[in-house]
């Protein structure tokens, strides 16, 4: 477990700028959202959920994000971005998963690619847009959950 020392989290805060603070917390808060997700606090699973979302569209777009596993979170992440009070990349993400049927991503990740590989031309041309408006959003994420971190600090290793 990356989080071996108690309070490990305000060590960060502490030492880091909030740039690297909220980088270095997402990063091991993703690695463990890959390894046991259950064992996040609700308040560790949001920031988790949002930086994994960002460091997944950031790479490879919105494909990236809802091909890989990370995908089977929409909802989550969805909810992550309402409860730090993003407004713009809330409405991206949410814009981008109106792609799947009746709006809903399908959490079983086969039935996802699946649909993906099918329905990829269409697909490519709906999320471009989205990629762009997220790729270029001035809403600084990065703010709100260092913000939301401290709020919630107790919550956190």
């Amino acid at each position: 477990m990356l989080f071996k020392k108690k309070k490990r989290t305000k060590k960060i805060l502490e030492r880091k700028s909030p740039d690297e603070a909220v980088i270095e917390i997402g990063y091991m808060l993703t690695i463990e959202i890959m390894k046991n997700p259950n064992s996040l606090s609700h308040e560790e699973f949001t920031v988790g959920l949002i930086t994994t979302l960002e460091g997944e569209i950031n790479s490879g777009g919105f494909e990236s994000f809802f091909w890989n596993q990370y995908g089977n979170y929409t909802n989550e992440s969805i909810k992550a971005l309402e409860e730090i009070g993003s407004s713009n990349e809330l409405r991206i993400l949410t814009q981008a998963a109106l792609a799947f049927p009746d709006g809903k991503v399908p959490k079983d990740i086969n039935e996802r690619q699946n649909f993906m590989d099918q329905n990829e031309d269409y697909l490519e041309e709906y999320w471009a847009p989205l990629d762009q408006e997220f790729w270029t959003s001035k809403e600084n994420t990065i703010d709100m959950l260092f913000e939301y971190i401290h709020e919630n600090i107790e919550q956190f290793r």
